[in-house]
């Protein structure tokens, strides 16, 4: 099913091999200002927002962590684009204090659509992150 939804439609994916899945949860679900409590369980390793505006899937694997999420209409898709606005102002920021030491998880993200890496992405290795790895739940402890 994770496979299925990466090549259906455009989502964006954080990846780190420097912290695990909860630790990415949590960072992730800070930028999009979301907390556990907003996220409904559909099954093991899937979860959506009760307004159902985005949806998150959780891997695990050999070569870490990663994050999948999908904005299912406008609001989701503006959450998303907000959280990663964020994250970049939040870098620059601390870049221009001299301060920056990476985000909390180490991750990085890189958007994926209809199952391909957008072209200004097309170095990034969140596919090394996915392939081979084991959907799991998504949650912060």
């Amino acid at each position: 099913m994770y496979h299925a939804n990466l090549v259906a439609g455009e989502s964006l994916t954080w990846f780190t091999d420097r912290a695990t899945v909860p630790v990415l949860v949590e960072y992730v679900l800070g930028l999009l200002r979301l907390s556990p409590a907003d996220l409904m369980h559909a099954a093991e390793g899937f979860a959506q927002t009760s307004d159902e505006s985005v949806f998150l899937t959780a891997v695990s694997g050999p070569k870490g962590a990663a994050l999948s999420v999908w904005g299912f209409n406008p609001a989701g898709t503006e959450r998303i684009n907000a959280a990663m606005s964020q994250e970049w102002d939040t870098m620059m920021e601390q870049m221009g204090r001299g301060e920056y030491r990476g985000n909390p998880a180490g991750a990085r993200n890189a958007p994926i659509v209809k199952g391909r890496l957008r072209p200004d992405f097309a170095l990034s290795e969140v596919f090394d992150f996915i392939n081979g790895a084991d959907v799991v739940p998504v949650r912060t402890e």
